[in-house]
């Protein structure tokens, strides 16, 4: 008799883990994120070349408005391309909330990859292509954050602003700094920007310490150039344009470097002991109380990478591929990108620079941070997100200061609040692949951050305490 009965009720408990998984996959704001987020990701925005940026606006601009949002606007900036702009009436004068992303991403090499990085596919429980984590799928969290304050019907008491903005990997320009200027009304009464820039910490994928963004380094982009007398390759390189430009950069690889603490970076290593073992906690606290040198020197290295003076040349140049192997050229270049921690001076550190090269080069100055650029670390605002995050995985949620650049500097610069929030549960090694190989991001888990911002758009939009 159980001979018999065995089959059908393995073919029974099959079928219900099938429809158990079917129904969850079928979560409507899940799939049509998933959905938005592939269609996203397949549109090349990178930057360079820029310019390309069109049709993923209307892709953003087609889903608000299709979704309820009815002041939706697609705005030119230089460079050919385009920011989309969609805003929430409250009926409310207070203060609004603006959501911010960036639409470019840095480009990707086909060769590289295991996988097309335009191909926006679905992977053994991932979505991969470039873009997917830096930033598209907060975008698309923004877009349906957006798409459920309308549908929820909630009385709102106050704007909210939904702003998608090109050129960001070329430090904003074109973009947000283009916008600012151009059109100062739409941030005129903006009390509170959430962007890029927040993170996590995991273990065995449960998240065990939230961090929102408050501070990140000062960027300092600099090309040198150094014209000299070309010449015949046999007569040998000293004195030329290549190599005095080699010498240049050694003498700045060895140069002092600016490193120390600010008071929310030391607030950062605190809160972010809280998640870590013993060791690992003793070294973050020693270096929040006692911030010298050699107890920032045993940091490790993402913390480390907050507190010290980085150094990457990112292009040299010299001749081209036409230019005769035995012939010297008359110029060579290098793009150099520092970034300072935010208690440095840019100021004084680029007059440094400029002393070092001065006589033998020229230095060009491509973007340079004010040292300024700090956001709170309260508030009511905060609370109210601190709850939502809290609510959706119980961790301690902290301030968070990142080696990296946004926009957000941008708001900061001009008195606006603004702080970095991811809602995605992301690992180490995911984490990896933003601006490399292989970007991915777990379904999964950009599922369970599209309902994080969800609940974290609404409550801060009913709110009238911040």
């Amino acid at each position: 008799m159980l001979a018999r009965a065995l089959p059908s009720l393995l073919c029974s408990l099959v079928l219900l883990h099938c429809h158990e998984a079917h129904s969850e996959v079928e979560d409507p704001d899940h799939a049509l994120s998933s959905e938005l987020l592939i269609d996203y990701v397949r549109i090349d925005t990178s930057n360079p070349p820029g310019g390309n940026t069109r049709a993923a606006a209307e892709l953003l601009r087609d889903f608000l408005t299709g979704h309820g949002i009815r002041d939706v606007s697609i705005v030119g900036v230089p460079g050919n391309d385009f920011a989309v702009i969609g805003r929430i009436v409250s009926g409310h004068a207070r203060p609004a909330l603006m959501l911010t992303h960036h639409i470019d991403t840095v480009p990707a090499s086909e060769s590289d990859w295991r996988f097309p990085p335009f191909g926006g596919e679905r992977r053994s429980g991932y979505v991969t292509g470039r873009g997917v984590l830096d930033d598209k799928s907060l975008g698309v969290a923004h877009a349906v954050a957006m798409m459920n304050l309308v549908r929820s019907g909630a009385a709102l008491e106050r704007d909210v602003i939904f702003l998608a903005v090109p050129d960001e990997e070329a430090g904003g320009t074109r973009g947000m700094v283009h916008l600012e200027e151009a059109m100062p009304e739409l941030f005129r009464n903006v009390g509170l920007v959430l962007g890029e820039g927040g993170s996590n910490v995991t273990v065995v994928d449960e998240v065990t310490w939230w961090g929102i963004e408050v501070e990140q380094k000062i960027p300092l982009w600099i090309e040198i150039v150094v014209t000299a007398k070309g010449g015949h390759g046999a007569g040998g390189g000293a004195g030329t344009a290549p190599e005095i430009l080699l010498d240049i950069l050694e003498d700045l690889r060895r140069m002092d470097r600016p490193a120390g603490t600010s008071q929310a970076t030391l607030e950062y290593l605190e809160s972010l002991a809280s998640s870590k073992v013993e060791r690992s906690a003793g070294v973050l606290l020693a270096a929040a109380r006692r911030p010298d040198p050699e107890t920032l020197a045993q940091l490790p290295s993402p913390q480390r990478a907050v507190v010290e003076t980085s150094m990457a040349v990112t292009r040299l140049a010299a001749g081209s591929e036409d230019s005769a192997p035995n012939a010297i050229p008359s110029e060579a270049r290098a793009m150099i990108d520092f970034r300072l921690p935010p208690a440095a001076d840019s100021d004084a550190f680029l007059r440094s620079v400029a002393e070092l090269v001065e006589g033998r080069g020229e230095v060009r100055v491509h973007l340079k941070g004010r040292s300024d650029s700090s956001s709170s670390r309260g508030g009511a605002a905060w609370d109210l997100i601190a709850g939502v995050l809290q609510n959706h995985a119980a961790a301690p949620v902290g301030p968070l200061v990142i080696p990296g650049t946004t926009d957000l500097r941008l708001f900061r610069e001009k008195g606006i609040e603004a702080w970095g929030l991811s809602p995605f549960e992301l690992n180490y090694y995911d984490g990896a692949t933003i601006h490399a190989e292989n970007e991915r991001i777990r379904e999964r888990q950009f599922h369970e951050g599209i309902d994080v911002m969800k609940d974290v758009v609404l409550a801060l939009a009913r709110s009238s305490e911040w």
